[in-house]
């Protein structure tokens, strides 16, 4: 097993984390991948560009999310949020 702070991983670059967004509007969710994205994207320009594609409204929530357990976890979260 290699340890994580051994120069031989030093030179890697940090996986890149997805990010959960939210129509602060209609409450539609999604995920967008790591790999669409350039690294190092601020959210706050993302959430900028970004429209729902439900309802067509630009205020949305955007939220970065290490692993797919994660992802599920922030999702869940939400709905249940809204049904409360």
């Amino acid at each position: 097993m290699t340890d994580p702070d051994s120069p031989a991983l030093a030179g890697l670059p940090e996986p890149a984390a997805d990010i959960a967004v939210e129509c602060l509007h209609c409450g539609r969710a999604s995920v967008l991948r790591a790999e669409a994205l350039s690294p190092g994207l601020p959210l706050v320009h993302l959430t900028k560009r970004l429209r729902c594609s439900e309802c067509g409204s630009r205020a949305v929530k955007a939220v970065r999310v290490e692993t797919p357990r994660d992802v599920a976890r922030t999702i869940r979260s939400r709905i249940r949020a809204r049904r409360a």
